[in-house]
């Protein structure tokens, strides 16, 4: 529930490592948020913002997050930011988080709002999301509708089949709800993981 770039090393053998395992949780079945700090703000899911039940498919969320920054150079949630300096005043940072995902993703599902409101009747503690019930409409005549592709400003110099198998891949995981999201197994299927063990087969068969 940490997955972040500072915290996913390479070793000398080009071996990816996770680390940092502080706020790891057990997969066993659905959690529900109980109040604590869970993912660092840019990579956390809209599941979490919204005081909801999670699964590990809050780590597919942020994945997502990373892919994109690695190849833009730039976080792709960056709510809170300096960039956001003439408005911060007017909001916390998870407003600000939440107006960047209704940006790019459109508006909040009604379902996830609902189970949202009745999470907060519940007497759920949200810390820092209560304002999140009037942010759909808010944020739709605030933001300029944009979509996901635009934040792909690399050249595409390479194989264009490529390219789109990437971002076939990275939509998939950044999807409003956890229900969308592909679980860890299911994505470990996606082309795009495949796509250097056929190119390495092809050269093998020439």
């Amino acid at each position: 529930a940490d997955l972040k770039p500072e915290n996913i090393l390479l070793d000398f053998n080009s071996k990816i490592k996770v680390i940092d395992f502080g706020s790891a949780l057990s997969t066993d079945g659905t959690i529900h948020f109980k109040g604590s700090y869970i993912q660092s703000r840019w990579y956390r899911s809209p599941e979490v913002f919204l005081g909801l039940p999670f699964n590990t498919k809050v780590d597919m969320w942020s994945l997502g997050c990373i892919l994109v920054e690695l190849v833009t150079g730039s976080p792709l949630f960056a709510g809170g930011s300096a960039r956001h300096a003439s408005r911060i005043c007017q909001m916390n940072s998870s407003h600000s988080m939440l107006l960047e995902f209704v940006q790019l993703l459109g508006p909040i599902p009604d379902s996830m709002v609902e189970a949202s409101k009745e999470a907060a009747k519940a007497h759920v503690d949200l810390r820092d999301t209560l304002f999140c019930f009037q942010l759909k409409r808010s944020a739709t005549k605030e933001c300029a509708q944009k979509m996901l592709a635009s934040v792909h400003i690399v050249p595409r110099g390479d194989d264009q089949e490529h390219w789109d198998s990437f971002w076939d891949f990275i939509t998939g995981l950044l999807r409003w709800s956890p229900v969308d999201r592909p679980d860890p197994l299911t994505a470990l299927k996606h082309p795009f993981l495949h796509i250097r063990r056929i190119e390495e087969s092809r050269g093998e068969d020439a």
